[in-house]
């Protein structure tokens, strides 16, 4: 699962939470609930089935849910109080609020065409064929600068 919400990628292939500013770090637990509750939007996850999912035949109390929940929080800049991204619904579970777009994975390691992309200390790996470079969040390559146009470039790669 890739997706795109707000400023920030998630990746799970790459087990990568990317930021304008660069990578974001989330304790594995912590990513792969943000994960579950992004491949789950908007339907709201009740905390049994989360807590199954994060913590399988395992019995664990609430708060190591809230705990996590609070992690995630803190790293994508968002409250409790007035959530834009993780939505607490009271006594039975929570939701992804925000919109989030998915995104085309990008080549994994197998693959012999390696080209990328760096811009302000990330790389973009390219896949074969078009890569839209803009300022749309669906962008291959997304770019959230108010200087570039929505579809700014497109980069076509070739594997001949």
């Amino acid at each position: 699962m890739r997706a795109r919400f707000a400023q920030f990628t998630i990746d799970s292939e790459t087990r990568q939470l990317l930021s304008a500013e660069g990578e974001l770090h989330l304790s594995p637990k912590a990513f792969d609930l943000l994960c579950g509750l992004i491949v789950s939007r908007p339907k709201v996850v009740e905390k049994a089935d989360l807590q199954a999912r994060i913590w399988p035949n395992t019995y664990v109390v609430d708060a190591n849910l809230n705990i996590l929940i609070g992690e995630i929080r803190r790293a994508i800049g968002d409250s409790a109080q007035k959530p834009k991204f993780v939505r607490t619904v009271h006594g039975v579970g929570y939701a992804f609020c925000g919109t989030a777009v998915d995104v085309q994975p990008s080549h994994g390691p197998s693959q012999a065409l390696l080209c990328w992309v760096v811009w302000n200390r990330k790389t973009y790996q390219l896949s074969e064929g078009e890569n839209i470079i803009g300022r749309d969040p669906r962008s291959d390559v997304w770019l959230d600068v108010p200087g570039v146009s929505r579809r700014h470039a497109i980069i076509r790669v070739n594997s001949t």
